[in-house]
């Protein structure tokens, strides 16, 4: 079982971020002209909320359980 990840959001600055960042980059999501870098920014909140209306998911552009899980199992 995994450890629990952190909520990420707006202005989070974590390894977790730049993890997510590569995830939404592999599944074809614009992260913006910084790239990953471990920053969750207004691109990356961008990226965020087109994945959670792209797949049905409460838009918030937030990276809790619910998005974050479901993100994993896209790269599956």
């Amino acid at each position: 079982m995994r450890e629990a990840r952190p909520t990420l959001c707006l202005g989070v600055t974590h390894a977790d971020v730049e993890l997510l960042q590569r995830n939404l980059s592999r599944l074809g999501y614009e992260i913006g002209p910084s790239g990953v870098n471990g920053i969750f920014d207004n691109h990356t909140e961008n990226a965020v909320k087109k994945y959670q209306q792209d797949h049905n998911l409460t838009v918030d552009g937030t990276v809790g359980h619910l998005t974050g899980s479901h993100i994993d199992a896209a790269l599956r």
